[in-house]
């Protein structure tokens, strides 16, 4: 997981990659984390709109991975 800027530093997306298994269900918890903001599905790979990097290591990390 990593924090991406993109258009020149105006665009911040946080990037999740290597996810094994339901992959739906995965994105409808992590909804729930990062207050809703928009996740897109990437190959392989998802983005969260802003800077949420933080939060989604702690949720991690608190679920054994």
């Amino acid at each position: 997981m990593y924090t991406d800027y993109k258009n020149g530093g105006m665009g911040k997306v946080t990037v999740v990659r290597k996810i094994f298994g339901d992959l739906n269900e995965f994105k409808t918890e992590l909804a729930k984390i990062v207050s809703n903001s928009p996740i897109e599905e990437k190959m392989g790979r998802l983005e969260i709109s802003g800077i949420h990097s933080q939060k989604v290591k702690l949720w991690m990390r608190r679920l054994g991975f």
